[in-house]
């Protein structure tokens, strides 16, 4: 064998290598997977900024204080994430009352029926993936986005061209009865830098 005919050999290695490693990129992992959690606290709010730097960006707020002696159960969030804000209904959980933003509800995932799968069922039943046959199959996650009021709210956390942006996050609560909780009106504040 000569040099020039393994040197051919060896590129056509990496670029065969190459090729099948993109067929098996599917993923088992919804879009919305969190690929990274920062939390910070301040008396008895806890504000999670989820995915800030990659991946679809989420919010969580849990509220433990005052309200929830007499209002458990009745209480809404006012969040203003960079200028962008809305008021969110809390649900209470362990005696937490908490809401995630952001986060579309996925349906279901299913594998693309191939020659190495013909067996393929979907799920649940009766439901079929609208993609064609791949060789090694692969996956499809169906979602519904998260409502229109919480995309708004990440307008600006990321930059133009898809980076991080500072997230400069405010929330207070308030009850149904009209009750609040906002730190006496300076509300409570936290800065997830880029």
């Amino acid at each position: 064998m000569n040099t020039h005919t393994i040197r051919c050999f060896a590129a056509s290695a990496f670029v065969l290598a190459s090729l099948s490693a993109g067929v098996a990129s599917a993923s088992f992992y919804p879009p919305s997977y969190v690929i990274e959690t920062a939390c910070q606290r301040s008396g008895p709010v806890e504000v999670c900024a989820l995915n800030h730097h990659y991946g679809m960006p989420q919010l969580t707020v849990r509220y433990t204080g005052t309200l929830m002696a007499t209002q458990w159960g009745r209480i809404s969030a006012y969040v203003k994430l960079n200028g962008r804000d809305g008021t969110f209904r809390m649900q209470n959980i362990s005696f937490t009352e908490s809401v995630k933003l952001g986060d579309p509800q996925e349906e279901y995932i299913c594998s693309i029926a191939d020659s190495l799968n013909p067996d393929w069922k979907p799920s649940p039943p009766a439901r079929l993936c609208p993609l064609p046959a791949q060789p090694g199959g692969g996956t499809t996650w169906y979602s519904l986005p998260a409502p229109d009021a919480e995309r708004a709210l990440f307008f600006y956390a990321r930059d133009s061209f898809g980076g991080a942006n500072n997230w400069d996050v405010e929330v207070a609560f308030v009850a149904d009865d009209g009750s609040w909780d906002s730190l006496f009106g300076a509300n409570y504040r936290f800065t997830f830098n880029r």
